[in-house]
């Protein structure tokens, strides 16, 4: 298996420290026949870092992505887009932990989201939101936190 064939966040799942052998992502066959996988998808992944500016050039001169508003600001969290073709979009947050955020299109798909993640096995988690918060943390299997973003307007 070539590095070619795993991508992005796969292949450092595929990954095992603990062992020499490669295996393919979890998921990589998708969802078994017949079931759905709902309606959420990754919006973003979010990075933990030192400092924004210098991780700002390093991803995006790597993977060849622009700032999606044009630009470095000190104020705000640089958000890096594919320039060319497909591919996640990378936000680097100095004061937030490394998640993904996933959307959906609509409060009642968010909703909807939420419990079927949590039949997955995801759990809530006590947090202290904003009012009118469009965002929902939750834990997967292994506690690591994500967002479910309603991106829509109602």
């Amino acid at each position: 298996m070539t590095w070619g064939t795993l991508v992005g966040a796969a292949a450092h799942s595929a990954l095992n420290a603990e062992t020499t052998s490669l295996r393919p992502p979890l998921g990589a066959r998708g969802p078994p026949a017949g079931e759905d996988r709902g309606m959420v998808r990754i919006g973003a992944v979010v990075m933990n870092v030192k400092d924004a500016r210098r991780a700002s050039e390093f991803w995006r001169h790597a993977l060849g992505y622009g700032y999606r508003d044009g630009g470095y600001d000190d104020d705000a969290t640089p958000v890096l887009v594919p320039q060319h073709g497909t591919g996640p979009v990378i936000a680097l947050d100095e004061s937030d932990r490394t998640h993904f955020d996933l959307h959906t299109d609509s409060a009642g798909e968010q909703y909807a989201e939420v419990e079927r993640l949590i039949s997955l096995g995801a759990t809530r988690v006590e947090w202290r939101y904003p009012e009118n918060a469009r965002f929902v943390v939750l834990a997967d299997t292994e506690g690591n936190l994500f967002c479910v973003i309603s991106t829509g307007r109602d």
